[in-house]
């Protein structure tokens, strides 16, 4: 544990802070009982994901469970939403816990899953 705290303090004096965690902004205003506007992406398009963080929204949905995403494409738009203000997250097309870290390794910051 020692040794682990040891590498993060090295790390983050190498590295800025903001690069290396992106807060969850869309859950810190859930969990304060606010309101979190975002806007579901049924296109399968990185280009558009590049463009709708930067209007305002609190989160980025991607449309994983009508297959309009595959995990390529969901891949680079995770990538083009995270560089603008929103938070990027995927409606899941079954709850698998192996399917959802699938999903956070790829770079969704939160997930919305079918009963």
């Amino acid at each position: 544990m020692k040794r682990r705290v040891q590498a993060e303090c090295a790390m983050q004096s190498i590295i800025p802070h903001e690069t290396i965690i992106k807060i969850n902004t869309a859950k810190q205003r859930s969990l304060e009982c606010q309101a979190a506007v975002g806007v579901i992406m049924g296109f399968g398009s990185a280009i558009l994901a590049e463009k709708l963080p930067n209007l305002s929204f609190d989160f980025v949905l991607l449309e994983r469970q009508r297959d309009v995403w595959d995990d390529q494409s969901s891949c680079l738009g995770f990538q083009a939403i995270r560089r603008g203000s929103a938070i990027p997250m995927a409606r899941l097309t079954w709850n698998d816990p192996a399917y959802n870290d699938q999903m956070l390794d790829r770079g969704a910051l939160g997930q919305g899953a079918a009963r």
